[in-house]
């Protein structure tokens, strides 16, 4: 095999390849970069549920202290009456 040949195929596939490598990276930087925005996007809502779980449950104990306050007192009410 001569050398020149080989300089000149590998020439060749450098020509071909080198661009499409280069395009590949640029793709998987562009993808990446809208993948992380998802991911952003995705864990903003997860927040958003998990705040308003809070608040719902937050409420709820509120409502359960007085309803267990509420039937103390009643129970009292009746034990002072007998």
């Amino acid at each position: 095999m001569n050398i020149e040949y080989i300089k000149t195929v590998l020439e060749f596939i450098g020509l071909l390849f080198i661009p499409v490598i280069a395009w590949v990276l640029n793709t998987i930087n562009h993808h990446s970069k809208k993948i992380i925005v998802l991911e952003e996007r995705v864990n903003d809502s997860i927040n958003r549920r998990l705040t308003n779980l809070e608040t719902k449950f937050e409420t709820f104990d509120k409502k359960l202290d007085e309803v267990n306050v509420s039937t103390i007192k009643v129970a009292n009410l009746v034990d002072a009456k007998k």
